[in-house]
């Protein structure tokens, strides 16, 4: 079961949470932010490399390139400096993975009901498949990171309404997954910190910034 209200005191991204990871994970758990690690980074590079050619283009069109991380991936470590990060905006860097879904079948439907075609602007097959980042043959999302249902809940209790480990906890949380997901957030804010200018969606937007044309005119930051 997930929490159904706020207890406990927020310490920021990763702060209450880092008491979690000693002793919290099981052996043999999902180690959110190590999707690297089995094939010796060479996932990283092949995202690097697509991250390379998107910002070549970028470069030689004049035209602004998006991220494509989530805040569910980018808080726990799943996404790859100058890969997926790569880009000038960050436009669903503060969306969670299971919004992200929500809003591509809300695009189709739109787009259906409009008239504006008899095909889905966005292929249903990237809404039923399992979440992968196709690092290597049949990788899956779920070998290193919790289901993304479970994933979002924690987080959201977390981050947007301040609950600390005990409350999480005490909320319904398994406290190997609360373990888990409390390591990933904390070996990631050095990433967090680097990501393109975000656009806040829900008020505690993962990276700093300042209010601008591109995103709006608060600023962004941890709290």
């Amino acid at each position: 079961p997930g929490p159904t209200g706020a207890s406990g005191a927020g310490n920021g991204v990763g702060g209450a949470l880092r008491r979690a990871e000693g002793g919290a994970g099981a052996r043999g758990a999902p180690r959110c932010g190590d999707e690297g690690a089995a094939d010796g980074g060479a996932g990283s590079r092949q995202a690097g490399g697509r991250g390379a050619i998107w910002m070549a283009l970028s470069n030689r069109t004049g035209r602004l390139l998006l991220t494509t991380g989530n805040k569910s991936e980018i808080a726990t470590g799943y996404g790859t400096l100058y890969g997926d990060m790569a880009g000038g905006l960050a436009v669903i860097s503060d969306v969670p993975k299971t919004l992200v879904y929500r809003l591509a079948r809300a695009i189709n439907e739109r787009v259906l009901s409009s008239g504006g075609g008899s095909g889905e602007l966005i292929p249903r097959s990237t809404m039923t498949k399992a979440p992968s980042a196709e690092l290597r043959p049949n990788q899956k999302d779920q070998d290193s990171l919790p289901p993304y249902d479970l994933l979002d809940a924690v987080l959201e209790a977390h981050m947007e309404q301040g609950m600390d480990t005990g409350a999480l906890i005490a909320a319904g949380f398994a406290a190997a997954v609360v373990g888990e997901v409390g390591r990933g957030v904390r070996i990631s804010e050095d990433r967090t910190r680097q990501i393109a200018t975000a656009r806040e969606s829900t008020g505690t937007a993962l990276a700093p910034g300042r209010g601008g044309p591109s995103h709006g005119p608060r600023s962004l930051g941890v709290t």
